[in-house]
C-alpha cells in the first residue's frame, strides 16, 4: 500500500529531483535502519519508498559502513 501512495524513490539523492525524474520505487525502507523488528518497524513515518539499487546501497552502508 505504501508504494502505491509513494511510487517514486524518496532517497536523499532522488528527493532533490522532480518526481518524474526519480527512479520508480520498488521497496520500502525503514529510515532508522532497524527494519520491521525495530521499535518503529510498523510506523509509516519511519518508512520511505526506494528503488532496489538505492535501498541496497543504503543497507550496505548501514551494515558494512561502505
Amino acid at each position: 500500500m505504501y508504494l502505491r501512495d509513494h511510487p517514486y524513490c524518496e532517497c536523499s539523492e532522488c528527493s532533490a529531483l522532480p518526481p518524474l525524474q526519480r527512479d520508480l520505487a520498488t521497496e520500502v525502507d525503514h529510515i532508522d535502519g532497524l527494519g520491521p523488528l525495530g521499535p518503529r518497524g510498523y510506523d509509516p513515518t519511519n518508512w520511505q519508498a526506494m528503488s532496489k539499487p538505492h535501498h541496497s546501497r543504503k543497507t550496505a552502508a548501514e551494515t558494512w559502513g561502505t
